[in-house]
């Protein structure tokens, strides 16, 4: 009987530290899925419209910006390559290593950006739970986050792009890109779209 129960006991032991370590490196091997992926459940008005947001927005082509005569001018006078701004102009913030990270890269900034690698949080049944998309490794992203590329004063930082010309603040950076949106009730002759929700944080 102390066998039998000893055997159970350390069955047991070895099953949950087996399920602790696949889920742990379930997070730590996140993939990345790229913007469509997203668009498939956020390109609706009850979504906020938040794929056509980002789509019409600046970070969307963050890495067509680099492709442009004048930023290839600047980049052959001061011996710089493109590579020289992957951090900043494209989700993955570096060389892609693969096909699929070359179109991560093409796409400019996309949603994995800020809220990290989607595989593990990407489904509706996950995303529609903060606290369990957080705990699958998505993150809701954060004002300060914004600063890690956008220099506050560019005059006074020697890391900011040399294309930044104005000051940033990145509440109010988020008001003209904001897309966390929740469906505003529609009342009797009301034409209101969705309301912006700006999150906390700075």
């Amino acid at each position: 009987m102390i066998r039998v129960s000893a055997f159970l006991f350390i069955l047991s032991a070895a099953l949950t530290v087996g399920l602790t370590i696949h889920f742990s490196d379930i997070r730590n091997d996140a993939r990345y899925v790229g913007v469509e992926v997203c668009g498939a459940c956020h390109a609706t008005t009850s979504s906020g419209l938040i794929f056509q947001d980002w789509e019409d927005g600046a970070h969307h082509r963050a890495y067509q910006a680099l492709q442009s005569d004048t930023a290839e001018q600047y980049m052959r006078e001061h011996q710089l390559s493109t590579e020289n701004c992957l951090q900043c102009h494209t989700t993955l913030g570096r060389s892609p290593q693969n096909t699929f990270e070359e179109g991560l890269n093409v796409a400019g900034v996309g949603c994995e950006r800020c809220h990290g690698p989607g595989s593990e949080y990407v489904q509706s049944r996950v995303m529609n739970d903060p606290e369990l998309m957080q705990a699958s490794g998505g993150s809701p992203g954060n004002l300060s986050d914004c600063y890690a590329c956008h220099a506050e004063n560019p005059n006074k930082e020697d890391w900011a792009c040399p294309f930044q010309d104005d000051t940033f603040n990145a509440q109010i950076g988020w008001q003209e890109i904001g897309h966390s949106r929740a469906p505003v009730e529609q009342t009797e002759g009301s034409t209101s779209g969705d309301s912006l929700v700006i999150p906390s944080g700075n």
